[in-house]
């Protein structure tokens, strides 16, 4: 019964915890692969772009009216053949 209730907190708060992903996967990927590898460095540096993304996401998200997706996906089918 534990288990689970700290399973479904963590479904729910996930994204809360992505800006310290972001900044622990930068401090990892700065200690052992910017020496080893530059372009390999540059590449895996994503990873943390892609948590801080995450966040700005779910986190703070953009004012439905004006989201891009929302918008691509109102706009009218034509049909012109």
């Amino acid at each position: 019964m534990r288990m689970k209730t700290i399973l479904n907190w963590l479904y729910e708060n996930w994204m809360k915890g992505t800006p310290f992903l972001a900044l622990y996967t930068f401090i990892l990927i700065w200690l052992y692969v910017k020496d080893a590898n530059y372009p390999l460095f540059l590449i895996w540096l994503q990873c943390s772009a892609y948590w801080l993304h995450e966040f700005e996401e779910y986190v703070c998200p953009a004012d439905s009216s004006t989201s891009s997706i929302e918008v691509r996906l109102a706009l009218p089918v034509t049909t012109n053949r």
